[in-house]
């Protein structure tokens, strides 16, 4: 797939609606406190772990682990991507309980020299079915689908 893709400018309404939702989201949530080293009392919103893209997803395992043994709670795991060859997902849900949510999935590609990524599937997160099918219709059959991975 070409990947010299250059999005659409948005719109002021898509921006104020973006706004609204992070507000939204964030605005009244509860903390969690936790009694750190010494004594001293830390307050903290549950806690969504972000990545670039797991390989193994064993950083990720640890990074849980270690966080819990700290008093938090991890809500979600967000990656930009996963390397859909190396079941880092699988491993991570494995071991923490705790689901992956994507925007890509890649794999290896043999090239010329070497191996490539590319991206066989978009995520397109929570929208509107009808919106999900206008934004689908410009990639081909399969590869956009609803939800984050």
């Amino acid at each position: 797939m070409e990947t010299n893709f250059v999005p659409d400018e948005p719109t002021i309404a898509q921006l104020v609606r973006a706004v609204k939702f992070l507000v939204a989201d964030f605005d009244g949530r509860q903390t969690s406190r936790v009694t750190g080293t010494g004594g001293r009392l830390f307050e903290f919103f549950p806690t969504a772990i972000t990545d670039n893209i797991p390989p193994t997803g064993g950083t990720l395992v640890a990074l849980v682990k270690a966080i819990r043994e700290a008093g938090a709670q991890i809500l979600e795991i967000l990656t930009i991507g996963e390397k859909e060859e190396n079941h880092g997902r699988h491993h991570l849900l494995e071991e923490t309980g705790v689901p992956l949510k994507t925007m890509l999935v890649t794999t290896l590609t043999p090239f010329e020299i070497g191996f490539r990524s590319r991206v066989v599937q978009v995520n397109l997160g929570d929208m509107p079915a009808a919106l999900a099918e206008a934004v689908s219709g410009h990639f081909p059959a399969g590869f956009c689908r609803l939800g984050s991975g």
